[in-house]
């Protein structure tokens, strides 16, 4: 029995957004250790080959399809595992399954992923191409999925999964969350070739910061999984549940040990949702690192939550090569926060935490989102002003993004019963919203004015960096030479050394 597992190509805002498959390669390493062999192709990463290879003057999604068809039909698997992590990636998914059936019918496709897990409902009815979905976390469920289909038994008896059985669509029950992370082997990471990956990523990626001790050898860890909070706008729990469930702190180090001795890896992006959910695991974790003198870097591209941070965490987040540290505050309006949204975050906690933040001299950016039903015009001023206030005191740079109505979640659901949306949400027209076009209109609001506030805080923004750089350049002249040296190794990224210097001056060696 052949088993492929794929992910489907895709575009974030017109560029490859490289990454790793870890929710595949955790699939894949469970399937191993039950004796399965495997195959793997990514999509994503024959798409940003294109781009690096073939510039500009090329069709790199047809580039992408048209070998993942040859290596399908290559491999002629017997089932194919297709995760599918972003809604924006999943008419993708859809094609990949299409092309699959074509290349032979007999072909079993198993599709997963947070869509999924959110729309399962009608998926079947609505792709043909699909024959099995499965909800929620899909390590031990593919296993399951496998072995029945492997002895011809009824898969009705595994839990969680939708498939058709004599023309009828079938739900099982939901599968219980995996309550013990650290059961889990450490993800197949053999299956893909890394130096590309980490060649690509340098070349390519826009997410990542490249400045420090060759940290383009940087990867994802996700540590912890599920959230117990209940803010409207998420859709986390609806996947992961409401148990926030972890690693232990010694698993996280053997699995960062095994990459920095095999793979010389130096950087790590912790895209947990809810890393320091727990301040004393993430203080062991951070202990770990300080005891073992490793040299790298590390951020947190999903944000933490401000009231889990002290002036100790701070600190020894520094001494631990703490690159930056994201932070969700997503509203300048504390009756927005607490009442709208419901993250009851207090503003006066962020003020606090930014101030010891700048002490312990560790970079902070911030994320924030306007355009939430209920949130009033002034109140979308408050959070505009708010974050100029923090970026300006503290020096905290704050993103600014329109609310978008996720499936699934209560903002999704206010939203369609008051006739909120702009357009009948689905896999085409929900990136609209991180394209600052906007799904969202109230009596409040509209998405031009939201647009023109997210205009009016990148002119403050850009004012501020402005100062912030003649200030910087004029208290640390060293830094000056600095620059010039920067922008005659690489000119053209001149706005990033610019941004180092603003942001990161003080971490510059």
């Amino acid at each position: 029995m052949k088993i492929l597992l794929i992910r489907p190509p895709y575009n974030f805002q017109g560029t490859p957004r490289i990454d790793l498959p870890i929710g595949l390669l955790y699939i894949a390493a469970v399937l191993e250790k039950s004796g399965y062999e495997i195959e793997y192709l990514d999509g994503v990463i024959t798409l940003a080959r294109s781009y690096s290879e073939r510039g500009d003057n090329t069709n790199h999604t047809e580039y992408s399809w048209s070998y993942l068809k040859d290596r399908i039909r290559k491999i002629n698997p017997s089932i194919v595992i297709i995760s599918c992590l972003y809604t924006v990636q999943f008419t993708n998914a859809i094609k990949l399954s299409r092309i699959i059936k074509e290349i032979n019918p007999g072909i079993i496709n198993v599709v997963g992923g947070p869509h999924v897990s959110v729309t399962y409902k009608t998926l079947l009815n609505e792709n043909p191409c699909f024959d099995i979905l499965g909800r929620n976390e899909g390590e031990f469920l593919v296993k399951d999925v496998v072995e029945a289909l492997k002895k011809n038994h009824t898969l009705s008896t595994v839990n969680g999964i939708v498939f058709r059985e004599n023309g009828k669509i079938i739900i099982t029950d939901s599968r219980k969350p995996i309550s013990v992370l650290d059961n889990l082997p450490l993800p197949a990471y053999h299956l893909v070739d890394l130096d590309e990956y980490f060649s690509l990523n340098k070349k390519l990626a826009t997410r990542t910061i490249y400045s420090y001790k060759g940290s383009e050898r940087g990867i994802t860890l996700i540590t912890s999984r599920g959230c117990p909070f209940f803010c409207t706008f998420c859709s986390v729990f609806l996947h992961m549940g409401r148990q926030w469930r972890y690693h232990s702190a010694e698993y996280v180090l053997r699995h960062m040990e095994f990459l920095i001795n095999k793979y010389d890896v130096n950087y790590f992006h912790f895209e947990d949702d809810n890393l320091t959910a727990d301040p004393r695991r993430f203080d062991r974790i951070l202990d770990g690192i300080i005891q073992r003198k490793w040299e790298l870097r590390w951020d947190t591209p999903n944000g933490v939550r401000v009231d889990t941070l002290n002036f100790e965490l701070l600190k020894k987040s520094r001494q631990s090569g703490c690159a930056f540290m994201i932070i969700g505050i997503e509203s300048g309006s504390q009756r927005v926060l607490n009442e709208v949204i419901k993250k009851k975050l207090d503003l006066e906690c962020v003020k606090n935490i930014a101030k010891l933040a700048q002490k312990a001299r560790v970079l902070v950016r911030a994320f924030y989102m306007i355009g939430v039903p209920g949130e009033t015009r002034e109140e979308i001023r408050e959070t505009v002003d708010f974050a100029s206030y923090i970026h300006n005191k503290y020096n905290v740079l704050g993103g600014i993004g329109m609310a978008v109505p996720l499936l699934g979640t209560e903002v999704y659901k206010i939203c369609k019963e008051k006739g909120y949306l702009t357009k009948d949400l689905n896999v085409e027209n929900i990136a609209q919203g991180f394209l600052k076009e906007g799904l969202i209109k109230t009596d409040e609001f509209d998405p031009e004015f939201l647009a023109e506030m997210i205009i009016l805080h990148g002119k403050r923004n850009k004012r501020l960096k402005l100062k912030k750089l003649v200030i910087h350049l004029l208290l640390e002249p060293r830094l000056i030479i600095y620059l010039l040296r920067r922008l005659v190794e690489k000119p053209d990224a001149w706005r990033h050394y610019i941004s180092e210097i603003v942001y990161w001056h003080y971490l510059i060696e």
